[in-house]
């Protein structure tokens, strides 16, 4: 099972899904292949978890979670497969202070995008790109990044 496969899913559950990060972004690369990703990052309404967390253990993913964990997504482990980061927010009140308002219209400004074969949807292209450069804010504050 790759990537689209479990895309599909998602399509098939009717559960609404926004791939994030590289996910996205390595299908810009000329050659996508070689960009790595450690993880398929993805964002799911809140209210949708539960659907979820059935649907990829039907899939025999295993839930998991990071030790530094705050509270803002959840681990799906299978081996020999992508690692799946569900996100349920992209403003974590732990690292977030003030107005986050600006999360209340991601869902309304995506765009449909190809993915491992399947049709799915991504952030706006300025909210990917503000998503990617908090993302790797909170990294090097907290443990580092490597630029791929």
């Amino acid at each position: 099972m790759k990537v689209g496969a479990v895309l599909e899913s998602f399509n098939e559950n009717e559960i609404p899904v926004i791939g994030l990060k590289g996910l996205v972004v390595r299908e810009c690369f000329p050659i996508p292949q070689p960009r790595t990703m450690s993880d398929a990052g993805v964002l799911v309404y809140k209210e949708d978890l539960g659907r979820v967390s059935k649907m990829m253990d039907d899939l025999g993913y295993t839930q998991t979670k990071y030790k530094d964990d705050h509270g803002a997504h959840i681990v799906f482990v299978k081996s020999g497969q992508p690692v799946f980061e569900l996100n349920w927010t992209l403003a974590n009140k732990a690292f977030f202070k003030g107005d986050t308002s600006w999360v209340d219209n991601l869902w309304k400004e995506t765009v449909e995008v190809e993915v491992g074969g399947t049709k799915t949807i991504s952030l706006g292209i300025e909210d990917l790109a503000v998503h990617i450069c908090i993302h790797m804010a909170v990294y090097l504050a907290h443990k580092g990044f490597g630029v791929r």
